[in-house]
C-alpha cells in the first residue's frame, strides 16, 4: 500500500486560506445586502422619529419669522403725488405711541438728512395727507403707534429715500426708518407743488407745500 507523501507543515494554513476565500467568494453581494438592510433599519426608524415628533420636527423647518419692531411703506415707489400707506409691525407695539409728524430724509455725506415733514390725512386744515416745511407747527399730540397712515409722496427728485418716524414706548424714545424710492416724472415733467403758498413762510404758517405732483 502506497504511502501518502508528507503533508507540508503550511498545508493546515493554505486550506483555512482556500475555504475561507470560498466563502468570501462574492463578498460585493454580501456587502450590498447587509448595507440594503442597514438602509432598511434606518429609514424605518426615522419613519418612526418623525411620526412621534412630527410637529416639532415640521417647526424647526419652518423659515423663521423676525419679531423685531420695523416699518413697512406700500408701495415703497412712487412718484410725486403718490400716496403710501405707512405700518408699524412688531408684536410688541401695541402699546406705542407717536406724534403726528413723520419725516422724510435724504442721504447726504455724514448720514441723513430733514426735508420735510409729512402729516397724515386728516391734520391740520387740509383733509389729504400734507407736505410741510420743517418749520412748520403742529399739534403736539400723541396717537397710537400702531396706526397705519396715509402720507403723500413729495415733490422731491428721482432717488433713494427714507421715512423717520419716532415713537413713544415704556422703555423710552425709539426711531424706526423705511426705504423710499421716489420715482421719474414722465417725460417733459417735473416734481412741484401745486398751489403752493407764495412763501416759505406762508407755508409753513399755512402747514403745507402745497399739493404734490409732476407738471410741466
Amino acid at each position: 500500500m502506497a504511502r501518502r507523501p508528507p503533508q507540508s507543515p503550511h498545508w493546515g494554513t493554505v486550506r483555512d486560506q482556500i475555504r475561507s476565500a470560498r466563502t468570501q467568494r462574492y463578498p460585493s453581494r454580501v456587502s450590498a445586502s447587509r448595507f440594503a438592510m442597514a438602509c432598511a433599519v434606518a429609514l424605518a426608524s426615522i419613519a418612526a422619529l418623525v411620526a412621534t415628533v412630527g410637529p416639532s420636527w415640521a417647526l424647526a423647518t419652518t423659515p423663521t419669522v423676525t419679531t423685531e419692531p420695523r416699518l413697512v411703506i406700500s408701495p415703497a415707489r412712487g412718484r410725486p403725488g403718490t400716496l403710501i400707506t405707512l405700518r408699524l409691525q412688531g408684536p410688541a407695539t401695541a402699546t406705542w405711541s407717536a406724534s403726528l409728524a413723520t419725516y422724510v430724509q435724504s442721504h447726504v455725506r455724514k448720514g441723513w438728512q430733514n426735508l420735510y415733514l409729512l402729516f397724515p390725512a386728516p391734520v391740520l386744515r387740509d383733509s389729504s395727507p400734507t407736505v410741510a416745511p420743517l418749520s412748520a407747527p403742529y399739534a403736539a399730540v400723541l396717537i397710537p403707534g400702531s396706526r397705519p397712515l396715509k402720507l403723500v409722496v413729495p415733490a422731491l427728485p428721482a432717488g433713494r429715500y427714507r421715512i423717520l418716524r419716532k415713537y413713544v414706548t415704556s422703555v423710552g424714545p425709539v426711531v424706526l426708518t423705511a426705504p423710499l424710492q421716489i420715482g421719474r416724472c414722465p417725460k417733459g415733467s417735473r416734481p412741484v407743488y401745486v398751489a403752493a403758498p407764495a412763501s416759505p413762510t406762508a407755508a409753513a404758517e399755512a402747514g403745507s407745500l402745497g399739493t404734490p405732483t409732476c407738471a410741466g
